[in-house]
């Protein structure tokens, strides 16, 4: 009898703590003055902002940590990352939209990564470290006119984390977890991801430093598969900054990204040891000069693809982007901003292959049919009113030259 009499009183108890969580909820108000700045390249209120936007922000990330960034992204609604659910080194595919890898741009620190050696020419989400990640801003709708034509559908935009105030900061963080489909019951130990952090400031000078590792088994490529397919990845990353004065300042980085992916044959649906291999450096430069109700601000950006398919087609892929994003954003009042620049981008690719009959690789595509130049002039005007009238219009002209069919 005293054991029904306290069952009950406890379970009374949670009901009380879930009503008043309930209420709690219940009387929640909707914070509208988050700052988002993908739609504009200013920092506008979200209420002010005449497209839908979700911000996914640091303290949401540290919710979510041992998932990868394709996996974070892929919980906003009305976006869909086809392959997350499968084995880590799956292909990934963005729908956002109505639009895929070609519509949906990627960028990170303000500016578009590509990959000419991808079909789509699309940046694969697999080279980043969730632990690297700030923040990021998913900006669904066409916006082609401030970001170009890879940006018809969707912009994810990736902001790094920064350097600490202090002038000595270590963070170091390790998640391990299993990985494996919903039907086995054979648990054990199959993701471990590692992460290491430096980071300071001594003065106008900051500095930030980091590097992740990620290895995952325990799934096949193939529903039907017994063998498991490994994900190995790196990824290294060096911020650089200097504040040479209230309004100049200049930041530098590198990033090194690098995995290796093992995956079995689709077409037979069989086992197979097929290997696929990653490589990506990167380095950016970005000066931004600030004066009375302006700035002035360079993004430039060089990367480095090198890609190698080992199966049955074996094949080899290296890739070359430069692009520079120059624009000049003026603020008339807090009403009126403008945003006036020019986009500069130059993309080629080579490929090799094993003709039949063959043993050696020989080139298939030759880089100086596979380059393309695309200047991009545009001019972007927000106006915000105090009568509830935003506006949010721009013009870009698209100059595409050595363009050459394959």
């Amino acid at each position: 009898m005293n054991k029904t009499k306290l069952f009950c009183s406890v379970l009374s108890i949670g009901m009380l703590c879930v009503g008043n969580a309930q209420k709690k909820d219940s009387l929640t108000i909707q914070k509208l003055d988050e700052v988002v700045v993908t739609d504009s390249r200013f920092n506008l209120k979200r209420e002010n902002s005449g497209k839908v936007i979700t911000k996914i922000t640091s303290k949401d990330l540290e919710k979510l940590q041992g998932q990868s960034i394709a996996e974070i992204i892929g919980r906003t609604v009305g976006v869909e990352i086809n392959g997350v659910r499968s084995n880590a080194g799956q292909n990934l595919s963005y729908f956002i939209r109505g639009g895929r890898n070609r519509q949906v741009l990627v960028m990170i620190e303000g500016i578009q990564v590509t990959d000419a050696s991808q079909i789509a020419n699309d940046y694969d989400l697999r080279l980043l470290n969730a632990d690297q990640v700030e923040s990021i801003e998913i900006l669904k709708g066409a916006s082609s006119t401030l970001y170009g034509t890879g940006a018809a559908t969707a912009v994810i935009n990736i902001t790094l984390k920064e350097a600490s105030k202090k002038a000595f900061n270590l963070n170091l963080r390790s998640t391990l977890g299993t990985n494996q489909s919903s039907d086995e019951d054979n648990y054990a130990i199959e993701d471990f991801r590692n992460s290491v952090s430096v980071n300071g400031s001594a003065g106008k000078f900051n500095y930030l430093a980091s590097f992740g590792q990620q290895s995952t088994d325990g799934l096949s490529a193939i529903e039907t598969g017994t063998e498991s397919d490994a994900f190995n990845s790196y990824n290294a990353n060096v911020k650089l900054g200097y504040k040479f004065s209230k309004t100049f300042k200049l930041n530098a980085y590198a990033n090194y990204d690098n995995y290796k992916a093992d995956f079995d044959d689709g077409f037979g649906m069989l086992d197979a040891d097929n290997v696929s291999l990653s490589n990506q450096y990167r380095i950016g430069l970005s000066p931004e000069f600030k004066y009375n109700k302006g700035s002035l601000t360079v993004n430039a950006a060089y990367s480095d693809v090198e890609r190698e398919i080992e199966s049955s087609f074996p094949s080899q892929f290296n890739a070359q982007n430069t692009v520079v994003d120059a624009f000049n954003r003026y603020n008339f009042n807090d009403k009126f901003y403008t945003v006036i620049g020019v986009n500069f981008q130059d993309n080629k690719m080579e490929s090799f292959t094993i003709p039949f009959g063959a043993s050696e690789f020989s080139q298939a595509i030759n880089p100086e049919n596979a380059q393309f130049t695309i200047t991009d002039p545009y001019a972007n005007v927000v106006y915000v009113s105090d009568f509830g009238l935003n506006l949010n219009a721009g013009l870009r002209l698209i100059i595409i030259a050595n363009m050459a069919v394959i």
